[in-house]
């Protein structure tokens, strides 16, 4: 069956288009209007895209369809791509590149192989620029592939897209966690409406009007550890996964920019991510200030010295409140950032300056299993999510080369579109 399989390039089956140069708006203003930043995540978050202003004429040209394949083509993530399935009404930037399939290829094939850490890795050799990497159209073109026929690509979309269906539910039950846990902080440590919260005084502090018995102190003060991650040096094969900046999103640790490393000296082992860590971007433009924490990564990961990790005493404060205490701070790290607009940083002083509310004991021991629980839940969800993106990353080179044959397989499949 392989003999009928076709040795393509992708500019020889595909037309690309450049996006729409705009400023985002958080206003609706116009169509969501799609950036580089927002395709590196999981998944795209259409709730969280900008707007923007545009034409009638530019609208119909960059309006964004199910089926396209968008792609970054400028800075450190350049060739991260998404294959767009249910779009809302939208348009893509100036620094995403669309690709549309002729009909000899089925978005679902093609944009999975697009995604995939196959394309990534031949962007990677191919990229231009050393301070600004950047992957135009005609490097896009070059890409060459094996194209099997028709039904042959759409058995594969179909088994691919399974996966990924797996992966988008579990996504949707992390965000409903997610959000019952940040409702009852919210509630009970922000608003103050805690269980009795009629009979307790407020009083004034350096963060303003708090429960009376309620503390403010510095974070160096209530956390075992503050400090910053290992400097180190990129190996192309093997390593240890190294968690960087790109990899702090939404509050959660986002696996697709991993990149490795050779494995740290013993002496170094304080430098290897743990359970229950909280962890602060503290280099870079865009990223600067995301927190996220680590909920279920048990195996060796370091942590790159772009970040700074918080281990913490459960003694003094409860280690998810203390996590939404620090994501709550966005505005705080923005003011303490320094550097030039290319590359801005937080000081590791000022992080342990961070003003922390710190709740009494007996308030906090009363949603402790509560966030416990979720916490659990949600951890196990992203380690599901793990598990079925490496089975997936495994069984995709196997699919597209031939290796599987999926002929003779029985499978409902995705048509030409």
């Amino acid at each position: 069956m392989k003999n009928f399989w076709e040795n393509v390039k992708l500019g020889n089956i595909s037309s690309m288009q450049y996006g729409f140069t705009a400023s985002a708006k958080e206003k609706e203003v116009g169509p969501k209007f799609l950036r580089i930043t927002d395709i590196v995540k999981d998944s795209i978050n259409w709730s969280t895209v900008p707007y923007c202003k545009i034409n009638n004429t530019n609208y119909k040209k960059y309006k964004i369809e199910e089926g396209d394949i968008v792609i970054a083509r400028t800075g450190a993530t350049a060739g991260y791509a998404k294959l767009i399935k249910n779009p809302p009404d939208a348009v893509f930037a100036s620094y995403l590149i669309r690709v549309k399939f002729s009909q000899k290829c089925i978005p679902g094939f093609g944009g999975k192989l697009i995604e995939s850490n196959i394309f990534k890795n031949f962007i990677k050799q191919n990229i231009t620029g050393s301070a600004q990497p950047h992957a135009n159209a005609p490097i896009l073109k070059k890409f060459k592939f094996l194209l099997p026929p028709l039904k042959i690509q759409g058995k594969i979309a179909s088994i691919l897209s399974a996966y990924d269906e797996l992966i988008e539910k579990n996504n949707r039950r992390i965000e409903i966690l997610e959000e019952m846990a940040e409702t009852i902080y919210k509630e009970w440590f922000v608003h103050f409406r805690f269980p009795g919260h009629e009979k307790v005084e407020m009083v004034d502090s350096e963060l303003g009007k708090i429960p009376e018995d309620w503390e403010v102190k510095p974070l160096l003060s209530i956390a075992k550890q503050i400090s910053r991650g290992s400097s180190l040096k990129y190996v192309n094969e093997g390593g240890v996964p190294v968690l960087n900046q790109r990899c702090i999103r939404n509050g959660r640790i986002e696996f697709e920019a991993i990149q490795y490393a050779e494995e740290l000296p013993k002496k170094s082992e304080r430098y290897y991510l743990k359970m229950g860590d909280i962890l602060i971007n503290s280099m870079g433009v865009g990223t600067l200030g995301r927190v996220a924490r680590n909920l279920n990564v048990k195996n060796k990961m370091i942590i790159h010295n772009c970040i700074t990790f918080i281990r913490t005493n459960n003694d003094i404060i409860d280690k998810n409140i203390l996590f939404y205490r620090i994501k709550d701070n966005k505005k705080y790290f923005e003011k303490i950032s320094i550097g030039a607009t290319g590359q801005t940083s937080l000081k590791l002083t000022d992080i342990k300056a961070l003003k922390i509310l710190i709740p009494p004991l007996e308030i906090q021991s009363r949603v402790t299993s509560f966030f416990n629980n979720i916490s659990r839940l949600i951890g196990i969800y992203q380690e599901k999510n793990n598990d079925l993106k490496k089975t997936r990353d495994l069984l995709l080179p196997k699919l597209i080369s031939g290796k599987i044959d999926v002929s003779d397989l029985d499978i409902k499949i995705e048509e030409k579109k």
